[in-house]
This record gives structure tokens, C-alpha cells and sequence, in this order.
């Protein structure tokens, strides 16, 4: 294979040749006065970056990471490319309050030890506010991206990057522990880039749009380091905006006319349920030929209810991409092959609770396909045995490939452990990533994660499935806003449900939708729910990508978290 470009540089060749070509476009969404959007070309956003690279450089102190704490929008993705542009590794982070607790960014910040906090002015006081109850960030030295002046793009010298030079640590989301910083390298950030082209095929023009947090692995690779290396024009909005109104991603995409987009289950099914026809009039998606659907299980009713709906204003089905990746390996690992409508595999349950995959014509549990491996290798793996599974076999997947990243921040034996393990019988290493699935006709199929396996009576039971259920039994039941997990029982492990009850408060009589939860796990699977803990709208604990955080469920309730209300 062929040495990857390196972002720095085909940003620098971008703006040379193409300069007065759109490079990224921010749509605030603002609740005040309207603020149109913010459009960079390519050559003013070199100048930009290379102005708060200058001024990085022209530091008298040591540097050692960046942390990078702008709001979404065109200053993070400027404060970034600035790191990127100076040599220095960039840490992606949120901004703080944004999600209310500090807790997990205080926790990133200690451990990645910034000598830098980039920021905006509008961001600062908050960062002042976290500075001031944790004094360990009081030596970093504050950098108000919106106010390093352009002609600090004087002083920037190009450094001495090459492929293996580390380009930032992405901590992964926390879905199913702590986060933990992943290393990724400027060739990692190539290699996807080539990856991204070969499974999605975008044209020279291609237009992205992303509302995906940039401190994000996917909204990182989706809104800036794989568009713009691609010489592509992205378009941002923040995540609020479309929590609060789904029809503005749409618009977004109607507006520019653009080719790709992604967003995980529960997005589609907002824009189902959250959007009318008088808010959509005029909207045209014809020109959409990629919707990338992961980083959750992707239901088949939810792409058919999305596709069903919108079919009118242009967008078809073969649109659909489910994709699969993790920010071990940057972020891609496999895509439903483009221009294909995404396979739908029935397989019998009980046979699952086994470990294989059985195809049935009707019943069972429907998967939907991640597709094929994108330029790299996947492996099913016996984890017990180390060998490789024949297909339709469940077992771990591990992947290989120069998307691969350099391991974890200061974790030399996690590391060890998560990158460098080895099948039976040879020497290459591999990445496992923790999930579980299996291959029919070189098709990727997911079917959980080790650490939400249910195991009852000697019987594997998949999180996911007994989920998808439990949002069938009863209309009540907000869909993607479910969490199945085991607790420990005498003998075996239990079942607990938690869900988001539409409609319902502290006083509110649940029994009758608990009933229907548990009726229909045990006859769907079996098994009795020893607990149903049904949540008001909106307080399901979720990660800052927007996954249900099983794990926080599973403690919560094993601390005796006081819920706010309970149905036994």
C-alpha cells in the first residue's frame, strides 16, 4: 500500500491550488438574534491554522499535548488543525458545561496533562470556572483561538512530520468503561482517509454534513480530518441544534446539497418522529448517496421507517450505509457496500444463546449488516482458543489493518493486551475490539459487546436483542432509550431492564407497561426480568456521543441509585 497523504500537507496543497474553494461551513442554530453561517476557504483556513500553529510555536515553555476545548463549530476545528500545523498532538475534548458535570473532562485533562487549553472567548469563562476548582490546570497556559491575530501566521515553520508522528489522542466515548486515550498517528488519519473514499466514493465535490461532536472519533473523522485531507467541503452544526430540532440536519442537507452524512439509530428515528410535513416542505435529498448509520445497533424498522418517510423529498434506500469502526482503529473498519441496500439476516434465537448464527426465513432476531472490511483484515475469534471461527460462528471480532492505531495514553498493558493479540499459530498482531459478531458471505454481523453479555443458565443472551424486545412490548417504551444487563443472582446471572416510559412521572401507575416488558422477554427468550426500572423522558444515562451507557445503568443500580421511580 501506498504511503497515505498527511493531513498538514494536503491542507497546505488544497489551499495553494484550490484556495477560494469552500473548505468547512459552521451553522450555529443560535436561539437570539439569527447569525448566518460562517464559510472558511481553503486558503483562509491554512491561514488560520497556521496562525495558532505560529503562535504555539512561539512558546518559551515545553510543550507536550494540546487540548483543544473550543465549542463546536469553525474555532475547534481551526484550534485543531493549529496543533496539527505546530507538530504538537492535539487532544479533542469537550467543551466544559457543556454537558453540565465536569467530572469526566476534569478526568481526561489530568490524565493526557495539556500544556495548552485552546478556547474561544466565549468559551473561557467556563474553562475559568473549571481552572479555579481544579488548580492541577492552573500551569497550562490558555489560548483564545478567535484571538490569535493572522499574522501570527508569520512565525509558523513547517515541522518535521512523518507518518509515525503522533497526531492526537482520541478518548473513546465510555460506553462500556472508562475512557481511555486511543493514540492516533498523522498515517492513521491517511490511511482512513483512503478507506473513506474507497467505501463511500464521494466526487471531487462532495459536500459532507456533520452534527456529530467534533471531539468525537466519528465526528472528528466525519467533520474535519477526512473532508478536508479529501479536499471536500463539511458543513457543521452542533449537536444541541439537532436534539432540539431534528428538521434542521435535513434542511442542512437540502440546503447544500450534499452527498454524505452520518448518524447512529436513534438520530433517524427523530427525524421519523420529530418532523412535520409543513417543516419539510421543499426539502430535496436526491443528492444524498451516503447515510452512515453506527456507533449503536441499527435496527431494520428503523431504516425502513426512515427511508418510508422520506422517499418523498428524494432520499433512496440504497443510501443507507451501516457502517462499523471503533477509535482503535481510527474510526472505520467496515461498510455495507455502496449503492447496495443493506442486508437484513434473520437468525434463530435459540441457536444464538449457542453461539451460531442460523438463518431462518421468518421470526428470530433480525440483524442488520455492518458490510465488508474496508481495506484492512477482520477476524471471528475463539477468544478462549485464540482461532479463527468458520462463519456464522459468534465470537470475538479482531481486526488488522494500518488504520490500527498505537495503543492507549500511558497504558502500556492494556495495551499489550487489546493490541497485540495473536491467533494460534501466527505472529501478526491484532486489535480486539471487545465486540462480538460473525461473518456470512464476508458480511460483518454484530451482535453485542462482551461486557453487556447476559449470560442465564449457561444461555448467551445479547443486550441488544432483549432491547429491541422490550421497545416492542408496549408503545410506551421509548425506542433507543433501553438498557438490558445482568446482575448477580444466587446461582445465575439476572436481568434487569431499565426504559425510558413516555408520558409518565413520580406517581404515575407502570405496572401494566413492566408487565408487558416482562411478558414479552420471557416469551420472546425465555427468561424472567427480575427487574423493570422505568425512567421519565430524558434521563437514560448516556455517553457524550449519545450511547446508552449500560455500564452507569448496571453500577447505578447495584449502588442502590435512587431512580426516580420504580416498578417491580
Amino acid at each position: 500500500m501506498s504511503p497515505p497523504a498527511l493531513l498538514v500537507t494536503a491542507l497546505r496543497e488544497h489551499a495553494e491550488r484550490r484556495g477560494d474553494r469552500p473548505a468547512l461551513t459552521f451553522a450555529g442554530f443560535t436561539d437570539g438574534p439569527s447569525v448566518p453561517p460562517v464559510t472558511l476557504t481553503y486558503a483562509e483556513l491554512d491561514l488560520r491554522a497556521r496562525a495558532v500553529a505560529g503562535h504555539l510555536q512561539g512558546r518559551d515553555r515545553p510543550d507536550r499535548f494540546v487540548a483543544v476545548l473550543c465549542p463546536q463549530g469553525e474555532h475547534f476545528a481551526v484550534g485543531f488543525l493549529g496543533a496539527l500545523y505546530a507538530g504538537l498532538p492535539a487532544v479533542p475534548l469537550e467543551e466544559p458545561e457543556v454537558f453540565g458535570s465536569t467530572s469526566r473532562l476534569a478526568a481526561l485533562l489530568a490524565d493526557s496533562r495539556p500544556s495548552c487549553l485552546l478556547t474561544t472567548s466565549a468559551g473561557q469563562p467556563a474553562l475559568e470556572r473549571l481552572r479555579a476548582t481544579h488548580r492541577e490546570l492552573g500551569a497550562a497556559e490558555v489560548i483564545l483561538v478567535d484571538r490569535v491575530p493572522d499574522d501570527e501566521a508569520r512565525r509558523w515553520t513547517r515541522p518535521g512530520i512523518t507518518g509515525d508522528t503522533l497526531a492526537y489522542v482520541q478518548y473513546t466515548s465510555g460506553a462500556v468503561g472508562s475512557p481511555r486515550g486511543v493514540l492516533v498517528s498523522h498515517a492513521n488519519v491517511g490511511h482512513t482517509a483512503q478507506q473513506c473514499l474507497s467505501a463511500f466514493g464521494p466526487d471531487p465535490d462532495c459536500v459532507v454534513v456533520s452534527w456529530l461532536p467534533l471531539f468525537h472519533d466519528m465526528g472528528l473523522a466525519l467533520g474535519v480530518t477526512v473532508p478536508l485531507l479529501l479536499g471536500h467541503h463539511t458543513v457543521l452544526t452542533t449537536p444541541e441544534a439537532v436534539m432540539e430540532d431534528p428538521a434542521r440536519w435535513l434542511r442542512l442537507l437540502s440546503q447544500h446539497r450534499a452527498h454524505v452524512t452520518a448518524g447512529p439509530g436513534f438520530a433517524l428515528e427523530m427525524c421519523v418522529a420529530g418532523t412535520t410535513d409543513e417543516e419539510l416542505g421543499g426539502l430535496d435529498l436526491s443528492a444524498l448517496t451516503t447515510l452512515i448509520s453506527g456507533g449503536e445497533t441499527v435496527r431494520p424498522a428503523t431504516l425502513r421507517r426512515f427511508t418510508q418517510r422520506f422517499a418523498r423529498h428524494g432520499f433512496v434506500g440504497t443510501a443507507h450505509q451501516p457502517s462499523y469502526g471503533l477509535a482503535e482503529a481510527t474510526v472505520l473498519v467496515s461498510s455495507t457496500p455502496r449503492g447496495q441496500a443493506p442486508r437484513v439476516l434473520r437468525c434463530d434465537r435459540e441457536a444464538l444463546t449457542r453461539g451460531v448464527a442460523l438463518p431462518v426465513t421468518r421470526g428470530g432476531h433480525a440483524l442488520v449488516e455492518c458490510g465488508t472490511a474496508v481495506d484492512q483484515r477482520i477476524a471471528v475469534v475463539d477468544r478462549q482458543r485464540r482461532r479463527e471461527l468458520p462463519p456464522l460462528r459468534v465470537g470475538e471480532v479482531w481486526v488488522r489493518g494500518p488504520n490500527v492505531t498505537g495503543g492507549y495514553h500511558g497504558q502500556p498493558g492494556r495495551t499489550a493486551e487489546v493490541f497485540a493479540a495473536r491467533l494460534e499459530g501466527s505472529p501478526a498482531p491484532w486489535l480486539r475490539t471487545g465486540d462480538l459478531g460473525f461473518l456470512h458471505d464476508g458480511h460483518l454481523y454484530l451482535t453485542g459487546r462482551i461486557q453487556d453479555l447476559i449470560v442465564i443458565d449457561g444461555r448467551n443472551h445479547y443486550a441488544t436483542d432483549v432491547e429491541a424486545t422490550v421497545e416492542g412490548a408496549s408503545p410506551l417504551v421509548r425506542a433507543g432509550h433501553v438498557a438490558a444487563f445482568p446482575i448477580p443472582g444466587e446461582h445465575s446471572q439476572r436481568l434487569v431492564v431499565v426504559a425510558e416510559f413516555a408520558g409518565t412521572g413520580p406517581g404515575t401507575p407502570v405496572g401494566p407497561v413492566a408487565e408487558a416488558v416482562r411478558e414479552a422477554v420471557r416469551r420472546r427468550h425465555g427468561v424472567a426480568v427480575a427487574d423493570v426500572v422505568p425512567l421519565p423522558p430524558g434521563s437514560m444515562p448516556r455517553t457524550p456521543s449519545g450511547k446508552v451507557r449500560r455500564s452507569a445503568c448496571r453500577r447505578q443500580y447495584l449502588e442502590r441509585f435512587t431512580l426516580p421511580f420504580r416498578a417491580r
